[in-house]
C-alpha cells in the first residue's frame, strides 16, 4: 500500500514539474530587432571591419584594415598608425580587440600589440 501512494505522489510531482517546465520552453517570437547599419557615410574610416568590440565603458570598438575607430552612439574618434608618434597604433590593420580586467584595451595589429 505505501508503495502505491509513493509512486502516486511520484506521478503528481512529475505532471506539476512537467506543466511548470512547458510553459517556460516557449520562445517569446513576437519580439522585432532594429538594425541599424553604420558605413563610412557615418564616419567608419573603412568598409572592411576585422573585429567589433564593446568595452566596460560603452564604446564600440570597430578593428578595420585602415585604423581603430571607438563609436560612441553618435560619432566616431579614429586611432591610425603614425611613424611620428611613438604612442600610435604599430600598424592600420587591426586584428582584434579585448579589455583586460583593469579596463585597459589590448589592440592587436599585423606589426603588434598596443
Amino acid at each position: 500500500m505505501k508503495f502505491y501512494k509513493r509512486i502516486r505522489k511520484f506521478l503528481v510531482l512529475l505532471c506539476v514539474f512537467t506543466s511548470i517546465n512547458t510553459s517556460i520552453i516557449y520562445a517569446d517570437i513576437n519580439k522585432h530587432f532594429n538594425f541599424k547599419n553604420l558605413t563610412i557615410e557615418d564616419g567608419l574610416s573603412q568598409s572592411t571591419v576585422e573585429t567589433i568590440f564593446q568595452d566596460s565603458k560603452g564604446y564600440i570598438w570597430f578593428g578595420t584594415n585602415d585604423g581603430l575607430d571607438r563609436y560612441n552612439g553618435y560619432e566616431f574618434k579614429h586611432y591610425k598608425f603614425d611613424k611620428y608618434d611613438k604612442n600610435s597604433l604599430p600598424n592600420n590593420y587591426i586584428v582584434d580587440i579585448i579589455e583586460d580586467k583593469y579596463g585597459y584595451l589590448w589592440i592587436s595589429t599585423i606589426a603588434g600589440l598596443s
